[in-house]
């Protein structure tokens, strides 16, 4: 039998673990391409808003094609559509800064997640400019993962959906069982990203917050 004192929990050929989080070296120049400078401990950026979703964007669609090549996608199944809804849920608070009085956080709603409401909200401003269909197919894109997943936690934990939905307001369960066409998804959600990259910022009055 073995005892613990003799079980390797890190492999014996690599005892120690190379050090991560460290002081920027002296010789730290344009040339060191294989890692990246965290400043203010990611209290300063230089990525906007907008920015920072088209990152999530080219990472969620590299997961979704890592995906189909693949052939697993249940290894990547949750990963990738919690990507699509973080990267949703980035663009749309890109475009309507003061997402959160849409939300209600003043009134102590605390699910600053809801991409239901401030799609019902894109869709008020949106169709008088673009034609009804594409509003429609756009809104109702997003509407269905927020249906899917309210409170984005559905595809992140492991008992996510149950806390998802528990006290998720006009949110209903989903059917048990759902076909999800990774091939499908990668057109849509492409084009999806591609049209509020595309939006500009709008203000609806009230303070800007983009946290959360």
């Amino acid at each position: 039998m073995t005892t613990h004192s003799e079980d390797a929990i890190i492999s014996r050929k690599r005892p120690w673990l190379p050090t991560v989080f460290m002081d920027p070296p002296d010789k730290l120049d344009e040339t060191w391409t294989h890692g990246f400078l965290l400043i203010g401990h990611g209290d300063w950026q230089p990525l906007s808003d907008g920015d920072l979703a088209s990152v999530y964007r080219d990472a969620t669609l590299r997961l979704i094609d890592a995906a189909l090549d693949s052939g697993d996608l249940w290894r990547s199944s949750f990963p990738a559509l919690f990507m699509c809804r973080h990267t949703l849920e980035l663009y749309l608070k890109s475009i309507i800064p003061n997402w959160r009085n849409l939300a209600g956080q003043s009134k102590g709603n605390k699910n600053g997640h809801d991409i239901g409401i401030i799609s019902a909200t894109l869709r008020d401003l949106l169709k008088s400019r673009y034609p009804d269909g594409q509003v429609e197919a756009l809104c109702s894109f997003i509407e269905e993962f927020d249906r899917l997943d309210p409170k984005a936690m559905a595809f992140r934990f492991a008992n996510g959906a149950r806390a998802s939905f528990s006290n998720s307001g006009p949110h209903s369960a989903p059917p048990v069982e759902i076909w999800v066409d990774f091939r499908n998804l990668r057109t849509s959600i492409a084009a999806v990203f591609d049209a509020l990259e595309r939006l500009p910022c709008a203000t609806i009055g009230g303070e800007h917050d983009h946290s959360d």
